[in-house]
């Protein structure tokens, strides 16, 4: 991923039972994520963002806008793009 100038990443996995995996390299913000529950503010992996192939962070509305401004302010992460593969 650095060889692409990629410095952080995250990987959402969704099972067939519809369960989630999340891998990232942001760690700093991995554990409030799950501790104060901030996944219940992040739409990355809603239906109706899936539904394509890719989409743009700004065009979408794929964090709330207090998750978005949280990661912006205290981890300086600003979610771009995201691509969505399937299975089959």
């Amino acid at each position: 991923m650095a060889n692409l100038g990629i410095k952080n990443f995250a990987m959402y996995i969704i099972f067939n039972d519809n369960n989630i995996l999340i891998l990232s390299n942001v760690f700093t913000l991995i554990k409030p994520y799950y501790q104060e529950l901030l996944y219940q503010e992040d739409y990355t992996y809603t239906p109706e963002l899936i539904q394509h192939d890719y989409y743009f962070c700004n065009e979408q509305q794929s964090l709330s806008k207090r998750l978005k401004n949280r990661c912006a302010e205290k981890y300086n992460y600003y979610p771009i793009y995201n691509i969505v593969r399937r299975r089959g």
